[in-house]
């Protein structure tokens, strides 16, 4: 039991506020003192996409065996009908995702959907970020090989700390989402 195991804390803080602590939305009944509600999803490791709450371009990773939980951020989960999420998860597809999430281009994308919280960053919460369209780059028949295997190295070096050419990502990323070289150069990406 908390009380027996830490029993000055639970006698100055915890029991005192007991009452507002069972109230708060979600609260665990058993465990009303828990600072978090337990999101069940991440009892299993999966992998994952991940992001913090706040962020910009470089602000997304890929975990690819579920060693992290996601406290002050969020996980991005494969949803489709093309690719059943095995499949998606043992391909390089995730590798792919990073690269376009860290681009210069996706940031854009953010700046036209994500508010700005006061150091500059956007809010990544689902509400504001699920506007965004990406694309389903597990269409082989829409994305060549070739450009997803580009996409996949970037994304790899990105994971691994490595410097990358972000003018080749913008370019890649503006070929999957179907925009010539001189709209990008108008978007200032160029």
């Amino acid at each position: 039991m908390l009380r027996e195991v830490l029993p000055f804390y639970y006698e100055t803080k915890l029991a005192q506020n007991k009452s507002a602590l069972r109230q708060r939305a979600g609260a665990n009944r058993i465990h009303w003192w828990a600072l978090i509600r337990e999101r069940t999803w991440q009892w299993k490791r999966i992998p994952k996409i991940v992001t913090k709450y706040f962020g910009e371009r470089g602000s997304f990773a890929y975990d690819g065996i579920g060693k992290f939980v996601i406290l002050q951020g969020f996980a991005w989960l494969w949803k489709s009908n093309i690719m059943d999420v095995v499949d998606f998860y043992e391909s390089e597809l995730p590798f792919a995702y990073v690269a376009v999430l860290n681009s210069s281009l996706f940031e854009l994308l953010l700046d036209t959907a994500c508010p700005r919280v006061q150091g500059g960053q956007f809010d990544l919460s689902p509400r504001f970020i699920s506007g965004i369209r990406l694309p389903n780059l597990a269409d082989d028949m829409r994305y060549p090989g070739e450009i997803i295997r580009e996409l996949v190295n970037h994304g790899r070096s990105l994971s691994d700390g490595k410097k990358i050419d972000y003018s080749q990502l913008t370019e890649l990323t503006a070929r999957v989402y179907g925009i010539d070289q001189p709209t990008i150069a108008e978007l200032g990406l160029a």
